[in-house]
């Protein structure tokens, strides 16, 4: 078996991974708000399409949060 430290990420490492999933999230907002306003969609109705995806980024952006302070 693998040593699980050898597998864990640095605190820079994660620090990174953080602040891209949060432009990431940001972006596709911002992308996807445009583009509702050009489809004429309303942005309750964009965010609602949204919302699994950004769920997701969110679930990822507090494992990486969680496991930045469990470094230190």
């Amino acid at each position: 078996m693998s040593d699980a430290t050898a597998q864990t990420p640095t605190t820079e490492e994660l620090q990174e991974i953080i602040e891209e999933l949060e432009k990431y999230r940001e972006r596709l907002i911002n992308d996807m708000t445009e583009t509702g306003k050009k489809a004429k969609m309303t942005k309750s109705a964009v965010m609602q399409h949204l919302e699994p995806e950004l769920n997701q980024i969110d679930e990822r952006l507090e494992i990486a949060r969680k496991m930045l302070a469990d470094l230190g």
